[in-house]
């Protein structure tokens, strides 16, 4: 199992499963005011991931 998106060219895929995720934003952020982001909507920003194990509250 892997997280995309990638280069699906010569691959065949299958969707097993989507998970929802937050993006954190100021709220002067023209992107906050949107109900839903994709991840080209957030290309050329600066990203980060808590490490594995952190409490998601």
């Amino acid at each position: 199992m892997t997280l995309g998106p990638f280069d699906t060219t010569g691959l065949k895929t299958l969707v097993l499963r989507q998970d929802p995720i937050g993006a954190v934003l100021r709220p002067d952020d023209p992107l906050a005011r949107r109900d839903r982001l994709t991840t080209g909507d957030l290309a050329g920003r600066d990203w980060f991931q808590f490490q594995e194990g952190t409490d998601e509250i």
